[in-house]
């Protein structure tokens, strides 16, 4: 699997998509935010560096409302070496191609051998599992709010694809947020899910109460 799969990434790798969650997140309800912490889940998270990215998108979301950071992240991937680099919150400087330089110094410090690495405040706000996504029935994450889920999907066939979207429906809080990578869902409407309006960017809420 490790030899199929291209874990190549970096933080902050599509913008739209960490745009439209961090506006998710300042404009959900502040009573809701101060009484129940946030759950986000990177699918297929490889080597750390979206959920991260989220932790740090979430800090900084929650600073801007002047709430206190009741949040967490979890991270899964089937690969074990891709989810122990992760642990390790260690990262090359490449990494952080296209951050912005006070993001860089906010979150990351110097390390050994020409590296960064995670500030610890960010880091215990992760966990990472490793996790089948074919057996996402067992998994044990539900009422997600927010699921980030890109460039996995590529690696199944349609109805693959639609039976993996169902399922992490089923985990996702109603008024939960689900983000896709563009293009790996077409002609089909999850059922339970509402469309965000964007052209630039695949995702959807769960409605509050079932319509199906």
């Amino acid at each position: 699997m490790d030899r199929l799969t291209v874990q190549e990434t970096r933080f902050f790798r599509d913008p739209d998509a960490f745009r439209l969650v961090s506006d998710y997140v300042l404009t959900r309800p502040r009573e809701t935010l101060k009484r129940r912490p946030l759950e986000a889940w990177s699918v297929g998270c490889s080597t750390g560096e979206e959920p991260y990215t989220l932790a740090m998108l979430l800090n900084e979301s929650m600073e801007g409302l002047s709430l206190q950071p009741l949040f967490g992240v979890t991270g899964s991937d089937i690969s074990k070496p891709a989810i122990d680099k992760a642990q390790s919150g260690l990262f090359s400087a490449r990494k952080l191609m296209g951050m912005d330089d006070a993001m860089k110094a906010r979150y990351f410090r110097p390390a050994e051998r020409n590296n960064v690495e995670i500030i610890e405040s960010i880091r215990e706000r992760v966990c990472f599992t490793r996790l089948n996504v074919l057996d996402l029935k067992h998994a044990p994450m539900h009422g997600m709010n927010i699921i980030f889920c890109q460039n996995l999907l590529i690696y199944f066939r349609r109805w693959r694809r639609r039976e993996i979207v169902k399922r992490l429906a089923e985990r996702l809080a109603p008024g939960g947020l689900l983000v896709l990578g563009q293009g790996e869902l077409t002609d089909w409407q999850p059922p339970g899910l509402q469309r965000v309006p964007s052209e630039h960017v695949l995702a959807w809420i769960k409605r509050q109460t079932d319509e199906e």
